[in-house]
């Protein structure tokens, strides 16, 4: 492991007792788990190796302390009350079912609900899959009856060139059908030993729950470990609780100052006893003072099932700040685990209409000591997702909080995240700083050469990276945190294993990006031309109107059209600049072709054209009781006008808006149409 400088302090291991290595059984815990290793008196388990490096696939991607998966299990694996269906795998010698990254120093107790829970640790210690000729082999295999991990030749980290020492040979065996998991231990190197900071033993998805074997004592060679699952399970889990809030990492995140936004939270029943309905209730924080509540209904759930609710609360922040975002269940009668009951997400407001904004998830002050990474060989990277799209990145800036007497260089790296399931991908740009151009204790700002870089969904990987020991990154400690961080170790990456207590003093610098935003007016005075004026913005060099009639269209930026047949219509203009497109799309409605001159009964209307005033005469034998009027004008919109009577005779005052007026006559009784003319108001 490369060991964080700010940790390097810690106490000597404790001592064992002799007790711990000569124990050859344990348990049961709450749950019913019990274990015997090899060395106990009543049918003990079997060392017995289960090669399967002919059978298996090779796992790559392992290096110092980080992790890599999923790996996909048949259907049918259940490790306490839950169904597994995929493991991650540690370089430190162990797996997960949540893809935790367990690194130095290792936890003093088993179980413990601190830090990271769920998984089988046959010698969770500080292993080195990397370095020159690093012989250190992984192999994973899976079918219907059983689950084999194996670790081979797999050395300990060292300081010491090439970065490792000794090795170590051991496997996990799991079997389906009755549940049972045993640890394999070839060899060890310091088998029996106590000299090393590590863990054997497994723990449960909330941390209540769990077998401890060893802590800080290596097993011994040609020696096995079995944890059996009880015969008879008794232990009801009542449970539910918040599996995450707005995004399934539960991630922070940007948003934009002066708009509203609306919270979700993804509410999960973790236990093995159905749960009737009950409450899940929201908080926003500024610091520590509440500001805006809200609340949403669970519907029952059946063990394992999860729903994604809305809460009824919107939120709007009025300036750029840090808030948190708190939930909390409740209302669940006899829940067992109150760890999963509440969970707290960072947002970040910052004010997006600045020609310039950064998106730090810090405070931009930094606490304490600064991250090293001991032997200079380290980086941190964040993931950001932009508040807002179209973006458009420009650079960034960290903060270093300290400098070795001979300064060194730093590394900055943008990578695109269309790796795998939204991991690192493509690096965009790569900037070395100079140590003559990085500040000590205030930020370093850093433009991208190769920028801008424009996102319209998506985010990017930010990295910082060591040019030399010594150099040191600021941490903000101030609850809460992103849990967006990464650990980087030459081209190995590892969710930041102090991720739940830390964020850092770095982000990205954005801008609104000039993507075209397509608009348009049009002109009805001239129906059944119309006229289209292009108002889009940001430098369109392309254009495209679909009139939305008889399949026509222009590529002109300013056409007109004419329209044969009444109707409403939809006319769409799609333009285009080097960044990329935009739509918008708008109705015409045209009226009264072949219809003004065509009246089924003879009326009139005058004067023709009129400043206002118009008098509408009814035919001979035609009541005005019997008919109605309908004034619209050239976009189809009614217009409240009223008529007075006089005899056969109709008064109103149209509009004083200048324009194209349609007069419509209607049967009061059928609504038939008697007839349109048109009316110009002067």
């Amino acid at each position: 492991m490369k060991t964080l400088q700010f940790v390097l302090s810690l106490a000597l291991l404790a001592w064992i007792s002799p007790a711990a290595l000569a124990q050859t059984s344990g348990g049961p815990d709450a749950y019913g788990y019990t274990w015997k290793n090899s060395n106990h008196t009543s049918n003990p388990p079997t060392y017995s190796w289960v090669d399967i490096t002919s059978r298996g696939d090779q796992v790559t991607g392992l290096a110092d302390d980080n992790v890599v998966g999923p790996f996909p299990l048949p259907q049918g694996f259940q490790y306490y009350w839950y169904p597994v269906s995929q493991i991650w795998i540690g370089s430190n010698g162990y797996i997960s079912f949540n893809g935790v990254n367990m690194a130095s120093p290792f936890p003093s107790t088993v179980p413990s609900p601190a830090g990271g829970n769920d998984w089988l640790a046959p010698h969770m210690a500080d292993l080195n899959f990397a370095g020159s000729n690093n012989p250190a082999q992984c192999y994973f295999f899976a079918n219907q009856d059983s689950l084999v991990v194996s670790f081979i030749n797999v050395p300990y980290w060292s300081v010491s060139t090439p970065g490792y020492s000794g090795s170590n040979s051991f496997q996990i065996i799991w079997t389906k059908a009755d549940k049972h998991i045993q640890f394999n231990y070839q060899s060890l190197s310091s088998a029996g030993g106590t000299s090393q900071d590590c863990v054997t033993g497994i723990e449960n998805n909330t941390g209540a729950l769990g077998l401890q074997n060893y802590i800080d004592v290596v097993p011994s060679n040609s020696f096995a470990i079995k944890y059996y699952y009880p015969s008879v399970v008794t232990y009801a889990v009542t449970d539910g609780g918040v599996n995450w809030n707005n995004n399934d990492r539960n991630g922070g995140y940007f948003i934009p100052v002066n708009s509203m936004q609306n919270f979700h939270a993804n509410i999960k029943n973790f236990g093995n006893q159905a749960l009737p309905a009950f409450t899940v209730t929201d908080t926003i924080y500024s610091v520590l003072t509440p500001i805006v509540n809200g609340s949403a209904a669970v519907p029952a759930l059946q063990p394992g099932e999860d729903t994604t609710l809305t809460f009824s609360n919107t939120f709007m922040a009025q300036f750029p700040a840090i808030f948190k975002l708190s939930s909390r269940v409740s209302g669940i009668t006899g829940d067992m685990v109150a760890a999963n009951n509440r969970k707290s997400q960072k947002i970040v407001a910052v004010n997006t209409t600045q020609a310039q904004y950064t998106l730090d998830y810090s405070d931009g002050i930094p606490d304490g000591t600064g991250l090293s990474w001991n032997g200079g060989g380290g980086g941190i990277g964040i993931y950001v997702e932009p508040p807002v799209y179209p973006t458009q990145i420009n650079g960034c800036q960290f903060l270093v909080t300290a400098q070795p007497s001979t300064p060194v260089d730093c590394y900055v790296m943008l990578y695109d995240d269309n790796g795998p399931n939204g991991t690192h991908g493509t690096l965009l740009d790569s900037v070395v700083v100079s140590a003559s151009n990085v500040f000590v204790g205030s930020y370093t700002t850093v433009m991208f050469p190769s920028a801008p870089f424009y996102k319209t969904s998506g985010g990017y990987y930010l990295v910082w990276y060591m040019g030399g020991p010594g150099v040191s990154l600021g941490r903000d400690l101030t609850p809460p945190t992103s849990q967006q961080a990464y650990e980087i170790l030459g081209n190995t990456w590892a969710r930041y294993r102090d991720m739940y207590t830390e964020d850092f003093c770095i982000g990205l610098l954005a801008s609104n990006a000039p993507f075209p935003a397509a608009n348009f007016s049009m002109d009805t005075t001239q129906m059944p031309t119309i006229s289209f004026t292009d108002l889009s913005t940001n430098s369109p060099t392309t254009w495209h109107w679909d009139f939305g009639f008889n399949n026509d269209s222009s590529v002109v930026q300013n056409p007109s059209y004419t329209y044969t047949q009444n109707g409403t219509y939809t006319v769409c203009l799609a333009v285009t600049n080097s960044l990329g497109s935009d739509t918008v799309c708008k109705t015409v409605t045209i009226r009264g072709i072949g219809l003004d001159e065509s009246d089924d009964l003879v009326w009139a209307l005058y004067p023709n054209p009129t400043s206002g005033a118009l008098t509408l005469r009814l035919p001979v034998g035609l009541e005005a009781k019997s008919v109605m009027l309908r004034v619209t004008n050239m976009l189809g919109q009614s217009l409240p006008v009223q008529w007075s009577v006089d005899g056969s005779e109709l008064r109103t005052e149209l509009p004083a808006a200048r324009g194209v007026y349609l007069i419509e006559l209607l049967d009061r009784s059928s609504g038939e149409s008697l007839g349109v003319k048109r009316v110009v108001v002067r």
